[in-house]
């Protein structure tokens, strides 16, 4: 249990990149992770990218709302070319390893746990993987997400682990919250929706500009 009364520890950094460097990098060498740089900058760089709720959530069934994992595997199997089969297997594999980690609290209390997050999310990494390296050309590197593939769990802990220790559950003033509110950035408003979590989709009020 959280205890209230503990003061947030102060953060000197204004970067938001740095600062998320700085804490998973020291979660994963203090558990010995297996996890080489690429994929470290990899993790690094989606938090970031998710900590604003226009790239976490879609438009979707005239709602803001994060679809269900099983449409967007539907979507990759039924993509019309590779580019964007590889685009849909990215999303399904980010959206799950972000959910798993930084949600899993609310996961462990619905039908849909974390296991099939775990599941779904490695599997799309690894398929993406193979068909990067089937064909050797792109920006992306086949590499990264087999390790990511082949690490989802750990990783999984690593952000969970994340998520507890930086404050951004359960205190009135996590100590991350400073970062949030210089940058103008929204993760910490998207963690007030995990409680909306049903059978895999997360759904926000409909409001749409």
């Amino acid at each position: 249990m959280n205890d209230y009364s503990e003061q947030p520890v102060l953060i000197e950094t204004t970067s938001l990149k740095s600062y998320f460097h700085d804490s998973i990098s020291t979660i994963l060498d203090k558990n010995e992770s297996d996890v080489g740089d690429d994929t470290r900058a990899y993790l690094i760089n989606l938090l970031q990218h998710f900590s604003r709720s226009d790239r976490f959530f879609e438009w979707f069934e005239q709602r803001t709302t994060l679809r269900p994992l099983a449409l967007l595997y539907g979507e990759a199997v039924q993509a019309r070319n590779v580019s964007e089969r590889r685009a849909m297997l990215r999303r399904l594999g980010d959206v799950a390893l972000f959910v798993a980690g930084i949600f899993r609290p609310s996961l462990e209390r619905k039908v849909v746990g974390v296991d099939y997050y775990i599941n779904m999310g490695g599997g799309a990494y690894d398929s993406l993987s193979d068909s990067l390296a089937h064909t050797g050309k792109s920006s992306l590197n086949w590499q990264t997400f087999k390790e990511l593939a082949g690490n989802f769990e750990t990783i999984v802990d690593v952000l969970d682990e994340f998520a507890e220790s930086s404050g951004l559950r359960g205190y009135p003033t996590s100590t991350v919250g400073t970062i949030l509110r210089d940058n103008n950035i929204e993760l910490k408003e998207n963690l007030k929706e995990a409680d909306n979590f049903s059978d895999g989709c997360l759904a926000k009020p409909a409001t749409r500009h």
